[in-house]
């Protein structure tokens, strides 16, 4: 019985698992909980932890009769002991099949779910809380093998942590008969399901992991621990690689979600792209369980080819590249992101079907105005000295009698034609967008500066008459017959 207590207690000194003022446990009954259970009541009335001891109990309802019997041993159980306990249950059949899940799955979504409510309350009261499993070296041995015979990843092959967040398994360092030696002959509910092979972790438990350790050298979790072990560190190494090349090719919009540049993550080496493509996958869908290497193959291909490109991925998301710019979006976000990318390019995005008239001042005074359902404010004024002038990519400026008639800022023009400024001929606007992969959820939202012979601005593209920048003023002034005197500008706020 010491032996297991010194084991589990230097393993949890190594991973720093006993570094918090109360430990959330999930007590099922069976012999890996209570195990657990008595191994931190053990540490307490030794001295050895100081921190308060909290069980859930969760009763999913798939075994009649059995599920009642576990959950008043566990109660007795934690009475006598005087630790709280909190026992919640669930239709994990009904549920289950709501989800679209296993059983199997949909129960361990529940547990970890109210395990870490119940953590955030303690969280709540000013207490560093963590979450107890009872995961022991024969759940890793077996998740390993079932991960290897998946086409696993590192990530899969050192998936059981010692830590992960919040949740620590004390028990990873010791074996099922070390446990069932441990308990002796205390009390702990049966579940009989485990001795069926209708499960895949049972046929390994019950069937091939046995087969196994008749060939092997070593016991199958003990070799499969040490070489998890290995992998692990290679692992942490590839991680810290990963996160800074993340860092260094993460880009934030203005709606605050991220994207990868293309032209970063598209020279890293293919082990840590992929990497980095499946964090951003899990940042967005919150999990990577069906994000499989056909998608990954996919995401990776379009980073590549750079060309602005969308592909339909699992649970609703789109992949895309656009801008130069690489991201996962659901279908509801897709609108805001590509309003951003269009931002980033230099076009000002507004509301649909605009069409406002602009005030022209008479004298050097400035007008500001915001433009109708959107937050974006254009001002315009008059220059008379071309030194006062300053290019920024969002301003317009023309010879006020160059100005045809009435000024307009007006959106949804994709059927009116544009002529850049020394072009000698016009294109409809709506080919314009498709030539320049203009996201089509933002083409009748960008704003254009217009007068009474056509579109004479449009931010991100270019144009038609005046001048934007130092350049384009030389050859406008420079075709005139005269001397400008007062120079219009109109200038997009946002």
């Amino acid at each position: 019985m010491a032996d297991l207590t010194g084991k589990v207690l230097a393993f949890c000194d190594s991973n720093d698992l006993l570094n918090n003022d109360a430990v959330v446990i999930g007590l099922s009954g069976g012999p890996d909980s209570v195990a657990l259970f008595y191994f931190f009541t053990e540490l307490r009335s030794s001295g050895r932890y100081g921190g308060g001891i909290y069980a859930v109990h969760i009763n999913h309802g798939l075994r009649p009769g059995d599920c009642d019997e576990d959950e008043r041993f566990v109660s007795d159980l934690c009475s006598r002991f005087d630790v709280p306990l909190r026992t919640l249950r669930f239709d994990i059949s009904q549920m289950s099949s709501e989800m679209k899940r296993t059983e199997e799955e949909t129960g361990r979504i529940v547990r970890y779910r109210e395990f870490e409510k119940i953590r955030q309350e303690l969280a709540s009261e000013g207490r560093n809380a963590v979450i107890a499993v009872a995961h022991h070296a024969d759940d890793l041995a077996e998740t390993f093998l079932m991960n290897l015979f998946r086409g696993s990843g590192l990530e899969g092959l050192t998936g059981i942590k010692a830590r992960n967040g919040s949740i620590i398994r004390p028990f990873l360092s010791v074996t099922k008969n070390e446990i069932l030696e441990y308990l002796g002959d205390r009390e702990f509910r049966t579940d009989h399901t485990n001795q069926e092979n209708d499960h895949t972790r049972n046929i390994w438990r019950n069937l091939i992991i046995p087969e196994i350790a008749k060939v092997s050298v070593k016991q199958p979790e003990s070799a499969i621990r040490d070489t998890s072990s290995l992998l692990a560190v290679d692992s942490d190494f590839i991680s810290e690689v990963t996160y800074k090349a993340y860092d260094g090719a993460c880009v934030k919009l203005r709606c605050g979600r991220e994207v990868l540049d293309t032209a970063l993550i598209s020279v890293l080496h293919p082990a840590i792209r992929s990497r980095v493509i499946r964090r951003l996958y899990l940042s967005r869908a919150g999990t990577l369980k069906d994000f499989e290497t056909v998608n990954l193959k996919q995401a990776e291909d379009m980073v590549l080819s750079d060309t602005a490109n969308r592909i339909d991925m699992p649970g609703g998301m789109i992949c895309f590249v656009q801008g130069g710019l690489f991201g996962f979006s659901s279908q509801d976000d897709i609108a805001s992101f590509m309003a951003d990318i269009a931002l980033r390019s230099g076009f000002v995005i507004a509301g649909e079907g605009i069409m406002a008239k602009l005030e022209i001042p008479v004298d050097q005074s400035q007008i500001t105005a915001k433009i109708p359902n959107s937050d974006i404010q254009i001002q315009t004024r008059i220059i008379e000295n071309c030194d006062d002038i300053e290019y920024n990519g969002k301003s317009w400026f023309c010879p006020l009698d160059e100005v045809s008639g009435d000024l307009f800022i007006r959106t949804s023009a994709g059927n009116l034609d544009f002529a850049r400024a020394g072009s000698g001929s016009s294109k409809q606007i709506r080919r314009i967008f498709t030539d320049l992969k203009v996201p089509r959820e933002v083409r009748d939202l960008v704003a254009a500066i217009a007068d009474d012979s056509g579109i004479v601005f449009i931010p991100g593209i270019g144009h038609g008459k005046g001048f934007v920048s130092e350049q384009s003023m030389k050859r406008c002034l420079g075709e005139l017959p005269y001397e400008p005197d007062r120079i219009l500008e109109v200038s997009f706020i946002e």
